[in-house]
Order: C-alpha cells, then structure tokens, then sequence
C-alpha cells in the first residue's frame, strides 16, 4: 500500500465475497443503528452497542490478520503528511462554527463541555475514524472498486449513524458532509492516527462552541448522551 494514497488494489486474505462484505457492513453499520432508531433496544445502551460493535470489529481484525498498515496505522515523517490534516482540521472547525453561529449558537466553554469533551466526545470521535476510515473503507473495497462509490457509502452510513439524534434536518446534513470529507481526506492521506487527531480536534473546538451538544441524543442527562 502506498504510503501517501489509499491503495485500491490492495485486498486481504478474506472478505473477497460479495454477499459476506456486505453482510458485515449490514450487521456493524445498519442493524444497531436501525435498533435503537427503533427503541428495540433502549436507546440508553447505546454504549453497550457501541462496545459490542468494537469488540466485534476487533475480532474480525484479528481472525483475518489484519496488519497495522491495512488499519491506516502508520506512522508519518514529513511535513506533507501533516500539513494536509492541520488545514484540514481548520476547515472543519470554522464550518461547524459558521453552522453554530448560524443556528444562533455562541461560544460556552464550562465544566460540562469540559466532561464532554474528555470523558465522552474525544474516545468516541476515534472510535468513529477507527470504524469508517480504517475497517469500513477497506471492507467496502472487497465489494467495490470505484472510489467514488465507496466514499458515498462511506459518508452514507456515518451519516445514517445520526439518525438517533435531534434536528435530524440539521445534524444529517452535516453529518453526510463530513463524512463525505473524512473519506475523501482518508483515501488521499490513509492515516488513522492523523485523521483520528483531526476530528478529535474539531470535536474538541465546537464542544466549546456548544454546537455538537444541541445535536444530542434527548436524555436527562449529559453522561448518556454520544
């Protein structure tokens, strides 16, 4: 795989199936969203299914041998690796901020943001890059060879994750848009630990913005929310 774009020759050992790509996909990125959309499972163990579709996609990097590379885990020595994600990064925080200001949100910065970001936000955000970039985009290349197709769906189903959240007219949008971004920044520059930065970083900045925090699942309180 080549260093500085996502590789679309590359395949692993497994996965070389239609119906079994897929079939994974459905199951990771689909059903649990759809569930708890559904109230079939209490939307407040939303962070059981969360654990439960890492620890799933943990074993299938495992029982396929899954290299470090093949998970966009790799490290970066120049400038040009870096500056791609520093402007990147930027780009994100001022759209959301623009967004906020015009849905007539200011700056907050408090103890609760503070708890949001570190404790709730900030693991979660990487978890998302690790799921979308790093094992969905190489999942959707067993069953498709277009770039293009692959960060629609890419950006499609982060999308579709958001569902379970308020102002969907506002927060799927968004959402599409930026995974339409990440996808597009992955493919270009496939690094996780990078891209993981990024988006912690945005995060992190409209956190205090208090932009991400309206887009909430509605619970009593904040330590329920993701």
């Amino acid at each position: 795989m080549n260093k500085t774009h996502f590789d679309l020759s590359f395949k692993s050992s497994s996965l070389k199936n239609l119906p079994f790509g897929l079939y994974q996909v459905f199951m990771l990125f689909v059903a649990p969203v759809t569930l708890l959309y559904f109230n079939i499972i209490p939307i407040e163990a939303r962070f059981f299914v969360l654990a439960f579709c890492a620890l799933m996609i943990y074993g299938i990097v495992r029982k396929e041998k899954w290299n470090m590379e093949m998970l966009g885990i790799r490290e970066f020595h120049t400038e040009k690796e870096l500056k791609p994600y520093i402007i990147f990064a930027l780009i994100g925080i001022f759209f959301i901020i623009g967004s906020a200001g015009l849905n007539g949100m200011s700056p907050k910065i408090s103890t609760d943001n503070a708890l949001h970001l570190f404790l709730l936000f900030i693991p979660v955000s990487a978890f998302q890059q690790f799921a979308y970039q790093g094992f969905l985009i190489p999942v959707l290349h067993r069953v498709y060879k277009s770039p293009v197709r692959i960060v629609f769906i890419t950006a499609l189903l982060f999308a579709f994750m958001h569902i379970i959240y308020p102002d969907a007219l506002v927060s799927l949008p968004l959402a599409f848009l930026g995974g339409l971004a990440f996808a597009m920044m992955y493919l270009r520059y496939p690094n996780l630990i990078l891209i993981s930065i990024a988006s912690c970083g945005t995060v992190g900045r409209t956190t205090a913005t208090n932009s991400l925090v309206s887009w909430l699942p509605k619970t009593p309180s904040w330590h329920r929310s993701w």
